[in-house]
C-alpha cells in the first residue's frame, strides 16, 4: 500500500515522502496515529502543492540571505560603549544589542536568534561573529570603541 508520510520518521521516511509499506502496518499503525495518509490521487496533488510551497519559501529565504549578505559585506558594525581604562566593557554586548545596532546602521532587521556569538562581547576592539539566514552563514565584523 502506498502512503504519504506526514511526519519525519528517523531512518524510514521524511515528511511528504511517498513509500510503499505493508498494508497491515499502514492500517494498524501509520494511518490511525496520523503518521501517514493513503496515497490517493487527491492527496498526491495536495502533497505536490505543499512541496512547491516549501520550495518557494526556501528560495525566498535564500534570496533574502543573498540580499542581506550584499548589504553588510565589507561593512563593519561600529558600537561606542562605556569601558574602563583597561578596555573592558561595563556591560557585555549580546545578540539582542547587535540586532538593534544592525537595524540602526544598516537598516537590516535580523532576529537575535540568527546572530551567533559564543558569549557576550566584553572588550573593546574587533570581533567577528556570524549570522545565519536560511542555510547561509554571513560573517560580520564588529568594532567596539570606548566612549571617552
Amino acid at each position: 500500500m502506498k502512503v504519504i508520510f506526514l511526519k519525519n520518521i528517523t531512518g524510514t521516511a521524511k515528511k511528504y515522502d511517498v513509500k510503499d509499506v505493508k498494508e497491515g502496518f499502514a492500517r494498524n499503525h501509520l494511518l490511525p496515529h496520523g503518521i501517514a495518509v493513503a496515497a490517493t490521487p487527491e492527496q498526491m496533488r495536495f502533497i505536490n502543492l505543499q512541496r512547491e510551497s516549501i520550495a518557494s519559501a526556501s528560495s525566498d529565504i535564500e534570496a533574502t540571505a543573498r540580499s542581506l549578505s550584499k548589504k553588510i559585506e565589507g561593512h563593519t558594525l561600529t558600537m561606542k560603549l562605556k569601558a574602563n581604562d583597561r578596555g573592558h566593557l561595563y556591560a557585555g554586548v549580546s545578540a539582542k544589542e547587535i540586532s538593534k545596532q544592525m537595524y540602526k546602521q544598516f537598516a537590516v532587521l535580523i532576529g537575535d536568534t540568527s546572530i551567533h556569538i559564543l558569549e557576550p562581547i566584553r572588550s573593546v576592539g574587533e570581533h567577528t561573529i556570524s549570522l545565519t539566514v536560511g542555510t547561509t552563514k554571513i560573517p560580520l565584523l564588529i568594532l567596539i570603541e570606548p566612549i571617552t
